[in-house]
């Protein structure tokens, strides 16, 4: 019952991390959380997405970029609770991520042997179990924390992912009709996020390698959970082969940059193309090198543990993907998983340590590295490895000689000081510094310019707004809440167009025309919306629009 209510106690701590504030920080919406509302609110009053496509199942065309469906259908009934703000958005990534939490408690018990006794456990009477602790280094981690409070497909792709490894354990432990479950969640994370479309295959397979003696003994429901695979995955399959579903692998893919072939092929001339040139020289060789230190780069240890993705709309700056105090528990939980250990087996040992180094082989075959948001599915692979090592280290504390004892406790003692002091560390930069540094990576500027052309813009035949900051008609569409059954047929007559890169772009809605031309031919029924660093003379200032921390961001402007 104890550790009923500690779980408990740390799924409401978790939850109130994630929760807390969601609409209010970070402080604004990026534009690919304003695409993944404004089409579940399309879906929830036509039907249709913003291209007037039915339902789609493949994928939601949005920008050009192809997202997959998941999120998007999972905000539907979000926004219809909650309406379309920004809380509503990022309410299924903040479901998941406290989800996870209760995954990997339940991850964590079949994954170690729990008959430890708690004699064995007991430091002034605080009792530890690996799923506790697992979970507690989840629900206050800086990387699923900061992933749940942001509108990510990633994120509820973790979760996905993380429940399909949970089931494929039971399945092998406890009745093979979990495996139907298993597979239909690796699946359903491959409909979340482009990342899982890799892993989910591979994760499958290597499972079924591990526990091959089961497969084979159960080979009928793994058959039949194939087949449910494969049927699932039929629509997927179809877009990824399609000209479409190819371009955004070409756009954030290594193997699409050919100054990596041009250097291959100038080394080879160097050596006078000869066989052994040709052959040390060989392309292949070279993009293996590319994609080896893309990979390497997210085991990192500056990478996880100091410095963290550079992108601060993924993770808080100057703050590793990990807390720094779970560096010498990860090392020790890596050692006890390498080295022969009583609290778990030797195919689970195989299970973490494959999860761990297959969940970043998406990431290093993209183009920037490390990447914390195309390697979230990690998680919570890390927090597991850390808690394993810091059991370890109290049993080694349980172990040792009168004479060292003190020693070893106080140095425990003084780990958790440090992880309380790493939490509170990071929920003070997060809550203090981070809206009001970072306001223009999350465009806080677009809600206040919407706000005030609402009020003032209704006399105005037209307004010009500028493309050069993100896509700004989505955020008009959002903000202003516009009738979606309204902007698809006014897409569809010419407002919107594709670009020689595949991107969509919007010309027009309403009143609204997403370019400036040239001033001379602005009249004085028509207001125009500039970047505030590039004002045009003769006209006359209405309002400056700035981000949420004073940062002018656009001029409101109008023909003198």
């Amino acid at each position: 019952m104890n550790k009923i209510k500690w779980l408990i106690a740390i799924i409401v701590l978790g939850g109130l991390l994630r929760f807390w504030g969601l609409g209010k920080n970070p402080p604004g919406l990026y534009w690919d959380e304003v695409s993944l509302g404004w089409n579940a609110y399309s879906v929830l009053k036509t039907g249709f997405d913003e291209h007037g496509r039915f339902l789609p199942i493949d994928t939601f065309f949005a920008f050009g970029d192809y997202k997959p469906p998941l999120y998007i259908y999972a905000v539907v009934p979000s926004i219809w609770v909650f309406g379309l703000n920004e809380f509503a958005v990022r309410f299924p990534s903040a479901l998941a991520g406290t989800l996870l939490i209760i995954v990997t408690y339940f991850l964590s018990k079949e994954l170690f042997a729990i008959g430890i006794t708690d004699d064995q456990l007991k430091i002034k009477n605080l009792k530890l179990k690996i799923p506790l602790l697992a979970s507690l280094l989840v629900a206050v981690s800086p990387w699923s924390v900061t992933l749940s409070r942001v509108g990510f497909e990633s994120n509820l792709a973790v979760l996905l992912n993380a429940l399909g490894f949970l089931f494929f354990l039971y399945a092998v432990k406890k009745s093979p009709k979990w495996l139907v479950l298993s597979v239909l969640s690796f699946i359903l994370s491959a409909y979340t996020f482009n990342a899982n479309r890799l892993l989910s295959p591979i994760f499958l397979g290597v499972l079924t390698l591990i526990y091959f003696r089961k497969a084979i003994s159960n080979w009928k429901w793994w058959f039949f959970s194939a087949l449910i695979g494969i049927a699932f995955s039929l629509p997927m399959i179809g877009h990824l082969r399609s000209p479409e579903g190819k371009l955004r692998w070409n756009e954030v893919n290594i193997f699409s940059d050919l100054s990596v072939i041009k250097e291959s092929n100038s080394r080879r001339a160097v050596d006078g193309d000869t066989l052994i040139g040709r052959l040390f020289h060989h392309r292949y060789l070279s993009y293996a090198r590319l994609f080896a230190g893309h990979y390497l780069e997210h085991f990192d240890l500056k990478y996880l543990f100091v410095q963290g993705d550079r992108n601060p709309r993924i993770n808080i700056p100057d703050m590793g993907q990990l807390y720094l105090v779970e560096l010498p528990f990860f090392i020790i939980g890596l050692i006890s998983l390498i080295g022969p250990m009583r609290l778990i087996a030797t195919k689970e040992k195989l299970v973490i340590i494959f999860w761990f180094l297959m969940a970043a082989i998406p990431s290093g075959m993209a183009r920037e590295t490390p990447h914390a948001l195309r390697s979230a599915s990690t998680l919570p692979v890390p927090q597991i490895i850390a808690a394993l090592g810091f059991i370890t280290a109290v049993i080694k504390v349980q172990e040792g000689t009168k004479k060292y004892k003190k020693v070893q406790e106080s140095l425990l003692l003084t780990a958790y000081c440090l992880l309380f002091f790493s939490f509170f560390h990071f929920q003070f930069v997060y809550w203090r510094y981070y809206p009001n540094e970072w306001a223009g990576e999350w465009l806080t500027s677009y809600k206040n310019l919407v706000t005030y052309l609402q009020e003032t813009g209704g006399p105005y035949r037209t307004i010009y707004v500028t493309p050069d900051l993100g896509r700004p008609y989505v955020y008009f569409l959002f903000y202003n809440k516009y009738d979606p059954q309204k902007y698809i047929q006014e897409a569809k007559a010419g407002g919107r167009t594709g670009d020689v890169f595949g991107f969509f772009n919007v010309n027009y809605f309403d009143k609204y025309k997403f370019y400036v031309p040239d001033p001379a031919t602005i009249l004085s029924d028509e207001l125009a919306v500039t970047r505030a660093d590039n004002p045009p003379s003769g006209f006359e200032l209405l309002k400056t629009i700035n981000d949420t921390n004073g940062y002018p961001q656009f001029n409101i402007i109008r023909k003198r």
